[in-house]
Order: C-alpha cells, then structure tokens, then sequence
C-alpha cells in the first residue's frame, strides 16, 4: 500500500502529538534517500516551521548522502587528518 506524501507527514505528525512530542523545524532536517529527479516532493511542514531538506549531514560522527555513498565521509576525514598533521 503506498502512501501519499500528505498521508506521511500526517502520520509523522499525528505520531509526535499522540506522544506528547513537538517536530522542531530549526533543529530538525530532511533527507530523501535515492533521487529526487523523478520525483516532485515538498518539504515537510510543521506548526513551526518547514524543516530544511539537505544533501548530507553529520550524525553520530558519520557523514551521510543522498547517494548512501561513503565519498563525503572519506574526504572529511582525510580533511582532518591532514589538518592534524600539518600537510
């Protein structure tokens, strides 16, 4: 069963309300996992805001992409190794 784009948010929505949680948009993001080339998606909206749609992001330490592809994360730590150590 496949879900309209409206449907999901609502079920976001609804789930965070039922738990006595709110979606911070300032400190929330959104990312789409494969492309968006076919697909025509507004972001997602909240009572506080609509929250930002990104490429990639840092969480727990690992740089995550669109593309689930490792690229972003290699260079950011060669970045910081060749910071600390002076090249």
């Amino acid at each position: 069963m496949h879900r309209s784009r409206g449907d999901n948010d609502q079920a976001i929505l609804g789930a965070t309300a039922n738990n006595d949680m709110l979606i911070n948009a300032s400190k929330s993001k959104e990312m789409i996992i494969g492309s968006l080339d076919s697909i025509n998606l507004s972001p997602l909206s909240t009572s506080s805001g609509t929250v930002e749609r990104v490429a990639t992001f840092k969480l727990l330490g690992i740089h995550l992409d669109t593309n689930v592809s490792w690229s972003v994360h290699i260079n950011s730590v060669i970045s910081k190794a060749s910071k600390r150590l002076y090249f």
